[in-house]
């Protein structure tokens, strides 16, 4: 598998399940349910969820979809602003967790 300039060789780890959940919350089958749409699409369901009230909670595979086929860009930019003026402030002035800041 080439990544930019970079070639690697995946294996299936005997444990994939386990390393999922672990890293994701899911295991193999959600994942690969989760790729078969847009990815990003699953990042924007798992930011809304927490939004909508529980009765009107899809499961995420479902939600994801449906952002999916509506645009992640304008559904991504809808829920930011869920979040308010001081976490969106926040979140510009911080790197991402783990990150340095800089930018590729």
């Amino acid at each position: 598998m080439k990544i930019g300039a970079k070639t690697y060789s995946p294996r299936r780890p005997s444990d994939l399940d386990a390393q999922l959940i672990s890293r994701t919350g899911y295991n193999a089958v959600e994942t690969a349910r989760n790729l078969s749409g847009s990815p990003i699409a699953g990042h924007i369901a798992q930011a809304l969820l927490p939004f909508l009230p529980e009765k009107e909670r899809p499961p995420l595979v479902v939600l994801a979809r449906e952002i999916a086929a509506a645009g992640v860009t304008s559904v991504a930019a809808d829920v930011r602003k869920l979040f308010g003026e001081e976490v969106l402030e926040s979140a510009a002035a911080e790197p991402a967790a783990g990150g340095t800041g800089a930018t590729a």
